[in-house]
């Protein structure tokens, strides 16, 4: 089974180098390491959005300098993963397992806030350089799979259409005109794991406790957030 995880920005504009080197800065502040493709060469916003390149860092969980880090991915533009296709993005990744408690121990806790606090933070430094961002979704490592596998499709085609979001997924960012629809205080009083309005008036909704509720997670926040909000998920019980 898959078990990456992943956190996508989907662009409102063709998406351009000064974005990337927004997200390289956010990015630069959490890790000692350079920005490097798989080789090992370093990668700059340049070349990360001209090749089908992806930088590697490690994050670490910013909790215990004894706990080890935790490696990231970073992509921008067209890429292809099996059956998830994300077009004109910009998106981290990491590996599911460091966000188990099974695997991953005390790590797992601080590793899933630090990825969702990061993601928060690229988001505000987006948004704060006027960049238009569309939509930002994150699927477990549960629904990863289900889109490599060709179960569900991908999720460009659950985008929010005329501000209807009509899919739940592990972690979004729903932008204001979503969260207009549904309503203001709707939105902040689900009963969703993290909810948390940001600067522009986009809501963090975490929907459950970890990025794969099956393996040690607390599903009821799903089913319930799925049912509070009206509108359906990939996922069931």
């Amino acid at each position: 089974m898959e078990e990456y995880l992943y956190v996508c920005y989907k662009f409102g504009d063709e998406l351009t180098t000064s974005a990337v080197e927004v997200v390289f800065d956010v990015l630069k502040a959490h890790t000692d390491s350079d920005l490097l493709t798989k080789d090992g060469d370093p990668i700059t916003p340049e070349t990360l959005l001209e090749t089908d390149s992806e930088a590697t860092f490690t994050i670490d969980t910013g909790t215990n300098s004894d706990m080890p880090g935790v490696d990231y991915h970073l992509g921008a533009g067209h890429f292809e993963r099996e059956n998830l296709a994300l077009d004109d993005a910009i998106w981290l990744s990491a590996w599911g397992t460091h966000f188990h408690e099974r695997t991953a121990n005390e790590r797992a806790r601080p590793n899933t806030n630090r990825l969702i606090d990061v993601s928060v933070e690229v988001y505000e430094a987006l948004v704060d350089d006027a960049h238009s961002i569309e939509y930002v979704y994150g699927p477990g490592p549960t629904e990863t799979h289900m889109y490599s596998t060709e179960k569900i499709e991908d999720p460009e085609t659950h985008q929010p259409s005329n501000g209807v979001v009509d899919t739940l997924m592990w972690l979004q960012i729903l932008p204001p005109k979503c969260v207009s629809e549904i309503g203001r205080e709707e939105v902040l009083s689900a009963p969703a794991w993290r909810v948390e309005e940001l600067s522009d008036g986009s809501v963090l909704l975490v929907a459950h406790n970890t990025p794969d509720p099956w393996v040690d997670g607390d599903f009821s926040y799903y089913d319930e957030t799925k049912e509070y909000l009206d509108i359906s998920g990939y996922l069931s019980t």
